[in-house]
Formats: structure tokens, C-alpha cells, sequence
């Protein structure tokens, strides 16, 4: 279909970067239709719905309109997924290839080897024509939405008028990428696609180019020394834009399909079969690129939700984990031999990474593209601040969530996740996940925590949850982000599902009592409290008048952009049907329930930072918490309904404790003040390294 809104001699147009359409410029562009009163009743709903003008890029509302128009037309556009094929690009660049040194990072940053692919694809339809004005180089410029030709002068990108100006170095790209100051010309977007494992469709001129732009590149590659990377050639073309959901029986989107490695013969069976009638528009440049095919979905755990575990693995790990490792952690790495063990693995590890630099399979990039982890980044940009070397380890290319710095005394040392303490001089790093050895410590120092214990034997668990007095709560005894935890369970069908489900991540399951308020999450350095974040799950409030389903569809409707919206699937339901709810029923004026035992803003919840509002009293509790613990590196999990309120007079208690609290949560909430953990996790390394 043609662009919407723009004339027919605007239908080339690039639409990366147009503003997008109010309501009024839709209707006055569906004003022109008035004579045609059958056409008008269809595009009306589409044009004028609130979603699309809500929307803040051109190129989503073409996505959306599309979808709709399709399922108008019965093409059965709910079966398509559509993507920019530039913010993918963008996207694999970012995270596949900023950072890493790959065949194609060469192409944008290594000098010989640009010059060599310039000077190959020169010429080539969708790449750099130097003879043409109105083609690019790898780039193109965008500047108050129109499309800008960009040449390299001297490592610069420029544009004629001198308004572009963009280095080409891993940092400049990169910051006009997310700026949205240049995107890739089709040319680099087919290039990586193909490189990444996509058979690439086209039709008409794209059967002469396609194959050619792939075998120039390949040739670049060649003199250059590249041999380990070699990709498959695209050997047929059939359409843009593949119409193929009706012989595969399901819908992929271009990220599964550069996820998961596709067989050639799936999509040539398959495109073979597909009708020229059922190919949109397969020419129009800068569209949109909309392609599914055969890949086998991958299985997800209801209970594991957004963060999903291999269950077998998991068990092994929890279970010989709490038989064997904790009890010798509590006592092994305090005395001389364990010291010893641990300088000794402490000097293979060193010698390893070393191997490892010498032989090319590891290094260490200095650059914060490189750090993926979101925990690791906050501590590698305040290392950065403070003027500290600091380098990110890679294996072949891929990022690990390992750290070499460089303190001011000249001391260098190796840290994973966050920078910690000796075991030795801290021993309860090897025990202080195990939710039932960490309820045992805080008991005997009188710290509040839920009435409960840890069972392997179902019998005697039925036993304790017949006796108990309030809802209970069942989970796995080792494991965080909530998996196959189950709450406010009160009926004895729903207890032993529960059990069932806790018992498929470990030998070990804690039943404790289910405390009402919100989870907290406290991070504690050096003993001192030193923020303390609010998860909540996802809310709604009754009006009297509408059903659960009608609250949930608004609340996702209004929600916050960072917020994922509520998903109504079989755990939801259970949550409610356990709250005596169902999807139909109405909420009385003014009451509020929660839709799920998962907090955060993954689930459609909420975080806020409240460290200024924590009681004195119950900031003190937490800090003896810690002495309790005994390690100066934590995060306490704990559930309270009010932290501004006395802790003696209201009921609450540390649920578990986390050796790798994600102090990344307090730097970005989504309300309240942020916190910067990082820079008083590293004031206590300085501290401890008398720098």
C-alpha cells in the first residue's frame, strides 16, 4: 500500500525520521474521501484511532496502519510482525558489533578495511554511488526529517552543506545512532541481515544486486584476512514482502529469525508457493520489511515468567548446592586451608585470563558499549568518573559480565557482577542466598522474618500448612526474581500445585507465612544502609462499575512507556481465583488488588527509590541485619507496608538475601530520587585498597 497522508509523488519519501500525523491531518485527509462513503467507513476507524495519534514516530503509525489495513482487506495482518529494517539494524550493530572486533565493525572502523569495501560496492544499486549525489555512504543524515547523502572525508561522515559531521569511531556512530542523527542505507541493512543468518527476499532489480552486494562484501572480507565467517548466499528471491503465515501455521518475528538459525530449503519451499497477488508492494524503498517463517518456538515456564531458567540445571545446582556446598561454606573458607584454596583459584583464574589474551580468545575492551549488563554498567561508568582504568572481559567477541580495573595505587584485580571481598574474610557469600540458613541466623539475632521453615518431605509440609493460621507463601529455597513462587495460598489444592511447582527448581522448598505490603529491596555496603528501592506488582482500584478485564485493559492502556503491560494468561487468572476473583467480576468503589505475585516493572508493576523516607529504627534493624550476615557486599529482600513507620509496631520481615543485589534499580526507578549505589560500592573498595 501507499504511504497514507503523503501524495502519491511523496511515495519514495523517507519515513525514518517524519514527524508523526495528528488527528486533524488525518481528517483532513480523510475529508477528500466524503464522495467515496464506502472507502471512508473503512479507513475511518484506522485513521482516527486514539492509539495512532498517540504515537510519537511516523514510521509506528505506518506499522499500525498496515496491520489494520491488512486485516480490513483479509490478508490476515494479525499473522504479520512488522520492523523497521533500520532500527533492527541499528539494534544488531549496537549490541552484535559496537565493541567487538567482527567483520563488520571492520568495515565502519578499521580504515583498510573500509577503503577496500568503498571501493568494491561502489556502483552497487542500494549502496554508495560517488558519481550520484543522491546516494550515501553506510549512513544516511537525517535532519529535520529528510534523508541526507553523506560522504566519507578523512574518516568523517559529511554531508554537502556541512550541517552533518559524524567521526567514524565506535563512539560518535554509536551516539548518532541512538540520537537518531543517521540510520544505515538498505545497503548495510541487507549486508547485516545476510551476515546474521537471513535469507534475504526481494523481487525485480533486487536479483541482480542482492547477490552481488553479498559477494563484493565477501570478497572484502577475503583480502582482508577473513576466513572464520562465511555466510550463505542468497540464492532466490521472492518479494519484500512475503505473504507465507497460511503454510507455516505461525508468526516469527525478524529478531526470532536472527535468533534461531533457519533452514534454507523452509523458506524456498515456502516462497515457492507463495502468489504474486500476495506480495504488497514489493518495491518500495524505506518501508517497512515484514517477513515470518518456520522456526520451532521455544517452550516458557509460566512460573519463571520474564526470567526463564533450564529447570533440570537449576535443579542440580540448588539442591547439592544446600546438601553439600553451604555447610562447608560456613566453615571451610574461615579457616587456613580455605584461605589457601582460594589464593590458589584466585591465581589460576589470573593465569587463565592471561592464556586466554595471549591466544586471542579473550580481551579487554575499555569502552562502555561493550558492558551489557545493566548492574555492571553503572559500576563501569562511575569507575570511569572517578578516572579508574576499567576494561570489560570478551570471549571470541561476546561480552561477559567480568571487569579488569586498575586502582590509583596501581593495584589490579578481577571482579564478576560487582566487586566483593575475599570469601575468606567473607564466608557468607557462600551461604546468604539460602533463604532457610538465612532465616536460621537472623532468628537467633531477633530480627523479624516470616514464621516458616524448609521442607523436602510433602507429608510433613501438608502438615505445617494445615496448622498455620494465615495465607502461606511456597518458593524454591535457593533462586531469586520470583520464580515458581506462589502466594496467598490458603486452600489445600492450590498449596500442593504450589509445592509441585517450587519442587521442580530443587530438593529444598520454603513454606513460610505470606506477609502483607510491599517488597523492598535494601542494599547495604560495608554494613551501612546505602539505598533502599519499593517493587510493587501490578494494581488495579475499582470503580463500582467496570470488571477486572475492562481495569486490566485500561491500566495497560495508560501505562507508564517503561512499563510492560499486564498480561492476562493462566497464572493471572490462578492469582486471582486464589484472591476468590475472576476476570468478570467487578470491583467494588475504591478496592484495590494486586494481579500478580512478580513485582517490578517487567510484570507492569512499579519501583520507586524511598531511601529518604526509611525509619531511623527500621534502618538500624537492617544494618544489624547485615552485622548478622556478616558480609559487606548484600541486598536484603524484605516485605513491609509502610518503611516510614516504627518497625516495632507493624508486622514485617526479611524474605531472603542476594549476594549480587542489582544496585542498577536504585540509579533508574521509575519514581522517586535515584540513588548512586555504584559510587559507595566503589568509596568501600577505595577503602579497602587504601587508595
Amino acid at each position: 500500500m501507499y504511504l497514507p497522508i503523503l501524495g502519491v509523488r511523496q511515495r519514495r519519501v523517507c519515513v525514518y525520521g517524519q514527524r508523526s500525523f495528528s488527528r486533524e491531518e488525518a481528517e483532513t485527509f480523510l475529508s477528500r474521501l466524503e464522495n467515496h462513503k464506502e472507502l471512508y467507513a473503512k479507513l475511518a476507524p484506522t485513521f482516527l484511532d486514539e492509539n495512532l495519534s498517540g504515537l510519537k514516530s511516523y514510521r509506528s503509525q505506518v506499522t499500525l496502519i498496515n496491520h489494520r489495513l491488512m486485516q480490513a482487506a483479509g490478508l490476515g495482518g494479525s499473522d504479520f510482525v512488522s520492523l523497521p529494517i533500520e532500527d533492527v539494524t541499528r539494534e544488531i550493530l549496537l549490541v552484535h558489533h559496537f565493541g567487538k572486533d567482527t567483520p563488520i565493525s571492520r568495515i565502519l572502523f578499521h580504515k583498510k578495511t573500509r577503503d577496500t569495501f568503498l571501493k568494491e560496492t561502489d556502483g552497487i544499486q542500494t549502496s554508495h554511488d560517488l558519481a550520484r549525489e543522491n546516494t550515501t555512504v553506510l549512513f544516511w543524515g537525517l535532519i529535520d526529517g529528510r534523508r541526507i547523502s553523506l560522504r566519507e572525508r578523512d574518516g568523517v561522515l559529511i554531508d554537502a552543506g556541512k550541517n552533518t559531521h559524524v567521526v567514524l569511531d565506535r563512539e560518535h556512530i554509536e551516539t548518532a545512532l541512538l540520537e537518531e542523527k543517521i540510520f544505515p542505507n538498505l545497503a548495510l541493512c541487507l549486508i547485516i541481515l545476510s551476515y546474521h543468518g537471513l535469507v534475504l527476499g526481494g523481487g525485480f532489480s533486487q536479483v541482480d544486486y542482492l547477490p552481488e552486494l553479498v559477494r563484493k562484501t565477501r570478497k572484502v572480507f577475503s583480502r582482508t584476512g577473513e576466513k572464520t565467517h562465511v555466510w550463505g548466499f542468497t540464492g532466490f528471491m521472492g518479494g519484500d514482502f512475503m505473504y507465507l503465515p497460511k503454510y507455516l501455521g505461525n508468526d516469527i518475528t525478524l529478531a526470532d529469525v536472527l535468533n534461531n538459525p533457519v533452514k534454507k530449503s523452509d523458506f524456498s519451499r515456502c516462497i515457492h508457493k507463495t502468489a504474486v497477488a500476495e506480495a504488497i508492494d514489493s518495491i518500495i524503498p524505506d518501508a517497512y520489511k515484514i517477513i515470518t517463517a518456520k522456526l520451532k518456538k521455544k517452550k516458557t515456564c509460566l512460573y519463571c515468567g520474564n526470567s526463564q531458567t533450564t529447570h533440570y540445571l537449576e535443579w542440580i545446582v540448588s539442591t547439592v548446592s544446600i546438601a553439600i556446598v553451604n555447610p562447608l561454606a560456613k566453615r571451610l573458607f574461615c579457616t587456613r586451608v580455605g584461605r589457601i584454596l582460594f589464593r590458589l583459584a584466585e591465581w589460576v583464574q589470573a593465569c587463565l585470563y592471561d592464556a586466554f589474551a595471549l591466544f586471542g580468545i579473550m580481551r579487554f575492551d575499555p569502552h562502555p558499549s561493550s558492558v551489557l549488563a545493566p548492574r555492571g554498567r553503572v559500576m563501569f561508568d562511575e569507575a570511569i568518573v572517578r578516572g579508574w582504568k576499567i576494561e570489560a572481559a570478551m570471549i571470541y567477541g561476546r561480552a561477559m559480565d567480568t571487569y579488569r580495573v586498575t586502582l590509583p595505587n596501581g593495584r589490579m584485580f578481577f571482579f564478576s557482577g560487582l566487586p566483593r571481598p575475599e570469601i575468606y574474610e567473607s564466608p557468607a557469600v557462600g551461604w546468604m542466598d539460602d533463604k532457610a540458613l538465612l532465616k536460621r541466623a537472623l532468628e537467633e539475632e531477633n530480627i523479624p522474618v516470616p514464621r516458616g521453615g524448609s521442607f523436602s518431605s510433602w507429608a510433613k509440609a501438608k502438615r505445617y500448612f494445615d496448622n498455620a493460621k494465615s495465607p502461606m507463601i511456597v518458593k524454591p529455597r535457593l533462586g531469586s526474581r520470583g520464580r515458581h513462587t506462589t502466594t496467598n495460598l490458603t486452600k489445600a489444592d492450590d498449596f500442593e500445585k504450589a509445592f509441585r511447582v517450587a519442587k521442580q527448581m530443587g530438593y529444598f522448598v520454603i513454606v513460610e507465612e505470606h506477609l502483607e505490603g510491599s517488597v523492598y529491596r535494601a542494599t547495604m555496603i560495608d554494613g551501612m544502609l546505602a539505598g533502599v528501592l519499593a517493587g510493587d506488582p501490578p494494581r488495579i482500584t475499582g470503580d463500582g462499575v467496570k470488571t477486572i478485564r475492562t481495569l486490566i485493559e485500561i491500566k495497560n492502556k495508560n501505562r507508564n512507556k517503561r512499563v510492560s503491560g499486564v498480561v492476562i494468561s493462566d497464572a493471572l487468572i490462578s492469582f486471582l481465583e486464589r484472591q476468590n476473583y475472576t476476570l468478570g467480576d467487578v470491583l467494588s468503589d475504591g478496592v484495590t488488588i494486586d494481579l500478580s505475585e512478580k513485582i517490578g516493572l517487567a510484570y507492569g508493576g512499579k519501583s520507586r527509590e524511598v531511601t529518604p523516607k526509611v525509619h531511623p529504627k527500621l534502618r538500624a534493624e537492617l544494618e544489624r541485619a547485615a552485622k548478622a550476615v556478616d558480609d559487606p557486599v548484600l541486598g536484603f529482600d524484605f516485605i513491609a507496608q509502610d518503611v516510614s513507620l516504627d518497625p516495632g509496631t507493624v508486622r514485617w520481615g526479611i524474605i531472603e538475601c542476594n549476594a549480587l543485589p542489582f544496585i542498577n534499580l536504585h540509579h533508574d526507578p521509575l519514581l522517586g530520587e535515584p540513588v548512586n549505589v555504584a559510587r559507595k560500592l566503589w568509596d568501600y573498595v577505595a577503602r579497602k585498597n587504601n587508595t
